[in-house]
């Protein structure tokens, strides 16, 4: 099992490269933290904005990514404030290492 980031779910989804690949090769069994659904809506946002990716493109593009994950996860408050208390990070990145490490697996 793999806790995978959001940027790699975008990144296989939409744009496939050799690092989002392998990551995602690595194991079938993925697991995110329920934010992972709205980071990767935020994604798709600036896509429709930036890019003028189409509206549909980006609701099949989310659903492809909900059948790559296959567990999802919500994290204690205070797991994830310690990390943030650690480092300079926002709220969302620790939430993907608390996983991680709750769950003793790689990330």
């Amino acid at each position: 099992m793999i806790v995978v980031d959001t940027n790699v779910l975008v990144q296989f989804v939409l744009d496939p490269n050799f690092v989002a690949s392998r990551v995602m090769l690595r194991d079938a069994r993925r697991i995110a933290p329920r934010l992972w659904r709205s980071e990767f809506r935020s994604s798709l946002a600036a896509m429709l904005r930036i890019q003028g990716l189409p509206a549909d493109h980006a609701v099949d593009a989310f659903h492809r990514a909900e059948t790559l994950v296959s567990l999802e996860r919500e994290l204690e408050t205070a797991d994830v404030l310690s990390l943030i208390e650690r480092t300079k990070c926002t709220a969302y990145d620790p939430e993907f290492v608390a996983l991680a490490l709750a769950l003793n697996v790689r990330w």
